[in-house]
């Protein structure tokens, strides 16, 4: 009685299978030995050794071994360890500043090179001509020895938001109690008012405890004159005469001669000596005058948590203004 066949599944269905069922691969299609004569007849052993011979190598690296499942499955794993290697590489550089609409958390998205002039730095990238499009919304510069400020801005982002969704929830209630007692606006806001001091207060405990701390002087420069401000702000950045970092609104292509900003960071805003040297300088600058329209001082936890004049919250948007300063009240 001839033998079982001893064929393992594995061996029928493996990864060099085709989808239906075919081995691919000449060399590992599994043949059924001649049952009625073990050793294998003589007119077989002709016929494997000349295929054998004719079997060419090239045309299965060529067509064939690309196909293959287990080819496959081993180049996307290779694709994807590439990208993690570069995604823990890109983790591990150092962090300089991340930048939202009004503020920066100090990631230049664009710079001087490390020996590039303030001219030639000014000269590549005209803050006037300079399209959005090209090169993002803002063109940074800071000092030429910036600390790195470790700051948590999602932390902070998390809890400043909590704290507003609190003071709501609570105004809300206060506000329901009102109405139910026939209250007036005036019993309501005194009642409010106390809520808006301790939420001001908590937001700015929570900054510096995520060292949410940096602050900007903001002036609003048309774009004929934007080119001349942005100058004397650059270089007396770069020579450490100035804030800890600066930036300028680029060209987004609107119409007409809108106004850009740029802002000038100073590294803690309750440094109230830091602020008013920085103001000072601007001043000597002949950028800010007294008199004239003034500029304003806004805490950078403030724009995180997009705190705007005029809003729900009661919260005044910044801190001082030039006038403030200038006329020692600050």
């Amino acid at each position: 009685m001839a033998k079982p066949l001893d064929i393992n599944p594995e061996d029928i269905l493996s990864d060099e299978s085709s989808f239906y069922g075919t081995l691919q691969d000449k060399e590992q299609q599994i043949r059924v030995p001649n049952v009625d004569n073990p050793a294998g007849d003589e007119s077989e052993t002709t016929q494997l050794e000349k295929e054998a011979a004719e079997y060419d190598p090239k045309e299965y690296w060529a067509t064939i071994h690309p196909h293959i499942l287990s080819t496959i499955q081993f180049q996307n794993q290779q694709r994807e360890r590439a990208k993690q290697i570069e995604k823990e590489k890109m983790a591990s550089l150092p962090i300089e500043m991340d930048i939202d609409t009004d503020t920066p958390q100090i990631i230049p998205r664009d710079k001087p090179s490390k020996h590039e002039s303030s001219a030639e730095f000014l000269k590549r990238l005209p803050a006037s001509s300079t399209k959005a499009d090209t090169i993002g919304p803002w063109i940074y510069i800071h000092t030429p020895h910036i600390e790195q400020l470790n700051d948590d801005v999602a932390e902070f982002k998390r809890k400043g938001r909590e704290a507003l969704s609190a003071f709501e929830n609570e105004e809300a209630r206060l506000r329901y109690e009102n109405d139910c007692k026939g209250g007036s606006a005036v019993t309501l806001a005194r009642k409010v008012r106390p809520l808006q001091r301790e939420l001001e207060e908590h937001i700015y405990t929570l900054a510096r405890e995520t060292n949410c701390i940096t602050g900007k002087w903001m002036m609003f420069i048309t774009a004929d004159r934007v080119d001349r401000y942005w100058s004397a702000v650059a270089e007396a950045t770069m020579n450490g005469h100035l804030g800890i970092a600066a930036k300028v609104a680029t060209d987004d292509g609107g119409a007409g001669n809108r106004t850009r900003l740029i802002a000038v960071y100073t590294r803690d805003y309750e440094d109230r000596q830091d602020v008013k040297r920085v103001l000072k300088k601007l001043v000597e600058l002949n950028l800010v005058k007294r008199g004239e329209r003034p500029i304003y001082y806004k805490r950078d936890a403030l724009t995180y948590l997009e705190i705007m004049s005029n809003n729900k919250f009661g919260l005044k948007a910044t801190s001082c203004s030039s006038a403030d300063v200038l006329a020692g009240k600050f």
